[in-house]
């Protein structure tokens, strides 16, 4: 007869994003994410996997949790230029005052991983498409509501935002002058006009 599991999965996948994320893939051990989750070595592989499978499913539960409040944020947009704003704000406000800024974990996994391992390449791939693709759709939808000129490309516009904020995060790691930061938003949302 199998034993029930005496730890809630969510619980210990969220522990897990925050692991991988502040410390990263390399830097996160098996004793770690023992000492950490609270769940002993054999039922976290029991459950999860090795490390590595831990981690792809700790991806998918940022995306899913963060990438996701981001997502509805700009699905929802009936202000182009205060979502953008927001979408800086909730960026800025995550690091701008932390000791150790933990930026994007999607970014974050993108300059560790990606370039080595396809299936990591494949999650960031994935959230940069569906944030792209959202502020893409909200950017249409704001043209159309003539909220910027018609003859800006929507497309163009939602990849340099994206750009944006992806550059965001990494300056928040290194950098936390709010004037630069300030500028970054000020150069994205002059593509508006």
């Amino acid at each position: 007869m199998a034993r029930t599991k005496q730890f809630n999965v969510d619980t210990v996948l969220d522990a897990a994003v925050r692991l991988f994320w502040q410390q990263g893939y390399h830097a996160t051990s098996a004793n770690d994410l023992v000492n950490h989750l609270g769940v002993s070595r054999s039922s976290l592989y029991d459950t999860f996997g090795d490390k590595h499978s831990l981690y792809i499913k700790a991806l998918h539960q940022y995306r899913k949790r963060v990438i996701g409040k981001q997502l509805y944020l700009i699905e929802t947009s009936e202000d182009i230029r205060e979502t953008i704003e927001a979408l800086f704000a909730m960026t800025t406000n995550q690091d701008v005052d932390a000791f150790r800024p933990k930026g994007c974990m999607i970014v974050n996994a993108a300059t560790e991983m990606a370039g080595v391992n396809a299936q990591v390449a494949a999650v960031v791939k994935g959230s940069q498409w569906e944030i792209r693709k959202s502020l893409e759709m909200a950017l249409k939808k704001a043209q159309n509501q003539g909220q910027f000129g018609a003859s800006k490309d929507p497309v163009a516009i939602s990849h340099l935002i994206h750009n944006a904020l992806t550059g965001l995060r990494v300056s928040l790691q290194v950098e936390q002058d709010a004037t630069s930061l300030s500028m970054i938003l000020k150069g994205a949302l002059s593509h508006l006009g």
